[in-house]
């Protein structure tokens, strides 16, 4: 009798009647049958899955079914009596395979709970007879494939409290019906593909405390009438395409913990109001199209934990305010329009482990009070016009991971302090003004990987960095460097990336490298380097470009270089470099530039170039070669510059050449020994752009279909024994391009 009583309690609290007394067909074994028809039509694994539901089995013992007792009305005797009923089905990641339009949802009339998410192959639309759940309390449809449009008989649920549809294929627009379900609490529609507006019936579920329409199609503005949701604590529309401002109603969530409205096309000021958000947790609005400045209210969010405002288009500078977030851990405003300089209140976020304020413009000085924010693991101030000196206090940040703080205005020494930062993998300081030498001190810095001072004027030697062997970045191009290669980098085999290019290192290259197996990229162009390059280098198999060039490297190039089967780029112009070179090269088939010139290499170009065909750019020019240019050249198809001037190269030019149709900026075979008559297949060339054959010993007449090179604007043969006319094409070219041929030549 009491539970009859309580039932019948049940059944009244709530605007919508009670549900009817079960009639014929909704017993127990009508359920069943329900569920086996369902079963029959499912496929796959899901009759494996479903193996317990048999008629041997009673049906509350099958997998994912729940039962409970609930009135049932005899005929014969017209009493009401308790009895079995299927309550609830959970079902997740059961790997179902199949539709929901097969199961009769009408024959279960007191199913409180649906739980079919997780099943992947799980399709279709959603049945408008799923309303028949009249007792239905939680439905969770999530992570599956299912599609169509969202019934708006789904609104006639009135005793729902939680629907989760996230990640299907659902499309059209969000029922307004959902505005009669005063019971929800929680609606999760995320990540499918709605459209339309966002109904304002939303702003009826009183009783909502989680709403989660992300990664939908969503457009127009968010309902003023959001406001009135007064139990509201989280609200995600992330990833939509939601414009106009954000309501001054929603300030009035008191509330509210959770504000995610991020990648939309929301726009105007960010209201004041959100600042009486004392409750708020967490506010994400990047990637939108705000302008204006940063509320000064927001210094009032005392509970904030995380606010990233970045990439909007935010003005004017941060207020001091944000110095009484004192609970935030991350704080983001990249990608802005703020200006003014960092305010010193901000070293008052004693619990701030991210701080990212780069690309903005930013001016002023760093304020050494974030030497007091000692939980800090990044700090990102990139891209700003910050000035003046790296602050002393800086060493204090023990839990520092990343600092960044490139293509800035500082000035000064790297702080020596800067050798107490343990806990530091990434120093990038690179585009800055900062001066004097590298501290001695950064060789404590055992944790560090990525270290980037580039574009600087440093001076001095170069301190060991390699401590802990987890260096896999190091980066000191364009400074005043000076002094030999610390000996320690020989054995600091996790390198990826070195770079100490365009300074005044000097010492003998020949065993300052080791072998490094992940090193990619390696570049000590435009130095004071002597000695040799190291057969070792054939042993850093990941090499892609290998840069010495603009040294005083003396001896040969070694033949283990052939080894560098990834290598796209090799630079070892201007240097001593003499002996042939090697027939090896013709293995770098990844092989993109090669750049030889101003050496003093001899002996022939070997045939085996012709085997690079991923070849674009090759530059021999200014050595002591000889012999003739190879007819395999005609092989590298991708060839678009072609430079072997100034040296002692004989014979004709090959008409392979003719095959090289990519050739578009240069062929400059000037200043060698070349004869013989210019091959009519140049022709063929149309891209080409420059040619100078200048200096050599060309004879005959410059062949006619020169005509056909119509992107031609230097055409230089000066200097060599044609003769004949002029074609047509070339009349109004430079003279100075036929001088010293034979006099026929007009």
């Amino acid at each position: 009798m009491l539970l009859l009583l309580l039932f019948a309690l049940t059944l009244g609290h709530g605007a919508r009647p009670a549900a009817p007394l079960p009639r014929r067909g909704t017993s127990l074994r009508a359920e069943v049958a329900a569920l086996l028809h369902w079963k029959s039509t499912l496929k796959g694994f899901s009759q494996h899955q479903l193996g317990t539901w048999r008629h041997d089995i009673h049906p509350c013992n099958w997998t994912g079914i729940t039962c409970g007792d609930v009135p049932w009305r005899q005929r014969r005797h017209g009493r009401t009596t308790a009895r079995n009923a299927i309550t609830g089905i959970a079902l997740p990641g059961a790997h179902l395979v199949g539709g929901l339009d097969t199961l009769s949802f009408r024959s279960f009339p007191y199913l409180a709970s649906l739980d079919l998410s997780d099943n992947g192959h799980l399709s279709g639309t959603i049945p408008p007879g799923i309303s028949s759940l009249l007792m239905l309390s939680s439905l969770n449809l999530s992570s599956n494939q299912l599609t169509g449009n969202i019934p708006p008989s789904i609104g006639d649920l009135g005793r729902i409290s939680s629907i989760d549809l996230s990640y299907n294929n659902l499309t059209g627009e969000i029922p307004p019906a959902l505005g009669n379900l005063t019971k929800l609490t929680y609606l999760s529609l995320l990540g499918n593909k709605l459209s339309g507006n966002i109904p304002w019936q939303l702003g009826k579920l009183h009783d909502i405390s989680f709403i989660d329409l992300s990664l939908n199609l969503l457009v127009g503005p968010i309902s003023s009438l959001f406001g009135n949701l007064t139990k509201l604590t989280s609200l995600f529309l992330v990833g939509n395409h939601l414009s106009g401002p954000i309501p001054d109603e929603l300030g009035e969530i008191q509330t509210l913990q959770y504000l995610d409205l991020q990648q939309n096309n929301l726009n105007g000021s960010i209201t004041s109001t959100l600042g009486n958000l004392t409750m708020l947790k967490i506010l994400y609005l990047y990637l939108n199209q705000h302008t204006g400045t940063i509320p000064v209210e927001f210094g009032m969010l005392s509970s904030l934990v995380e606010l990233d405002l970045s990439e909007n288009h935010l003005t004017g500078s941060i207020p001091s305010s944000v110095g009484n977030l004192t609970s935030s851990v991350y704080f983001s405003l990249w990608g802005n329009h703020i200006t003014g300089s960092i305010p010193q209140e901000i070293g008052n976020l004693v619990n701030l482990q991210q701080l990212d304020l780069s690309v903005n413009f930013i001016t002023g000085p760093v304020p050494s009070t974030i030497g007091n924010m000692s939980s800090l693991n990044y700090i990102l101030i990139n891209s700003n016009n910050l000035s003046a000196p790296i602050p002393e206090e800086f060493g204090n940040l023990a839990s520092l991971i990343s600092f960044a703080s490139y293509e800035n205005q500082l000035s000064g020494p790297i702080p020596p302090s800067l050798g107490k930062l343990e806990s530091v993998s990434e120093i990038l300081l690179f585009s800055n003004q900062l001066s004097g030498q590298l501290p001695p001190a950064l060789f404590n810095l055992t944790n560090l990987i990525d270290i980037e001072l580039d574009k600087n004027y440093l001076v001095g030697p170069l301190p060991d960095l390699c401590r802990g062997k987890k260096l896999e970045t190091l980066h000191l191009s364009h400074n005043n460097l000076n002094g030999s290669m610390p000996k320690t980098l020989r054995d600091c085999i996790s390198l990826r990336s070195l770079g100490i290019s365009y300074n005044k290192m000097d010492g003998d290259i020949s065993d300052a490298l080791g072998v490094y197996p992940n090193l990619w990229w390696l570049s000590l162009a435009s130095n004071k380097l002597v000695g040799r390059l190291s057969p070792n280098l054939g042993s850093c198999q990941n090499l892609t470009e290998l840069s010495f060039a603009d040294n005083m490297i003396e001896g040969g190039i070694p033949s283990e270089l052939g080894n560098l089967k990834n290598l796209v780029k090799l630079s070892l112009s201007t240097n001593r470099l003499t002996g042939e070179i090697p027939p090896e090269i013709g293995k770098l088939v990844n092989l993109n530039s090669i750049d030889l010139r101003n050496n003093q290499l001899s002996g022939k170009v070997p045939n085996q170039i012709g085997q690079l065909k991923s070849l674009e750019i090759l530059d021999f020019s200014s050595n002591q070669l000889s012999g003739a240019i190879p007819d395999d050249l005609g092989n590298c198809f991708k060839l678009q510059s072609l430079k072997m001037s100034n040296n002692s190269l004989n014979g004709s030019i090959p008409s392979t050449l003719g095959h090289l149709l990519s050739l578009q900026s240069m062929l400059d075979l000037s200043q060698n020994n070349l004869s013989g008559p210019i091959p009519s297949e140049l022709g063929m060339l149309e891209m080409l752009m420059y040619v100078n054959l200048s200096h050599n010993q060309f004879s005959g007449a410059i062949p006619g279909s020169i005509a056909s090179m119509q992107s031609l604007s230097v055409f230089d043969v000066s200097y060599n024994v044609l003769e004949g006319p002029i074609p047509r094409p070339l009349h109004n070219a430079s003279a100075k391009w036929f001088v010293h041929n034979k006099e026929k030549t007009d």
